[in-house]
């Protein structure tokens, strides 16, 4: 993998460095290996890594925000039932007949939870692409350099 410390959210480039685990060393034969390399070195040497680190923790704080919004939604609305059911409680045993159901209200965590999912789907779905056109442009600096069935027999394993 390669990996980069940019700093001032990516606009400033960092260290940049190509890490590579004893199993694959160890595991490829030598062409392969070469593939492997050259997939690396395409994403050092296109600088794909500069925003990693900004594309990461944008995508972790969407996923906090969204599951701590649907957290204090339901916990709203468990809130809310749980008063609609001991106001009926209390009415029954004045012998009065319990409130009407009314419609479930919802507030504003949840609706703040749909904006935010839907932001969510759509950075999750922009960096994607972004991410998959980074991963074909490695994918051909490897085939240049091993060939394409070495590249394709590397990505296999």
């Amino acid at each position: 993998m390669v990996r980069e410390d940019a700093r001032w959210l990516g606009l400033v480039p960092g260290e940049r460095r190509l890490f590579l685990g004893v199993a694959l060393l160890l595991g490829l034969p030598g062409a392969e290996l070469d593939a492997v390399l050259g997939h690396e070195l395409g994403h050092y040497a296109h600088h794909d890594t500069r925003l990693g680190h900004v594309v990461a923790a944008l995508c972790d704080r969407l996923a906090h925000t969204v599951g701590t919004l649907r957290e204090r939604a339901a916990r709203e609305e468990a809130e809310e039932r749980a008063e609609f059911a001991a106001k009926a409680a209390r009415r029954r045993a004045e012998g009065r007949p319990p409130p009407l159901k009314r419609g479930r209200t919802r507030g504003p965590d949840h609706y703040l939870a749909l904006v935010f999912t839907a932001y969510a789907k759509l950075c999750l779905r922009l960096t994607e692409a972004v991410s998959r056109r980074q991963e074909y442009a490695a994918d051909l600096v490897a085939a240049r350099i091993a060939g394409p069935a070495t590249t394709a027999a590397a990505l296999r394993r």
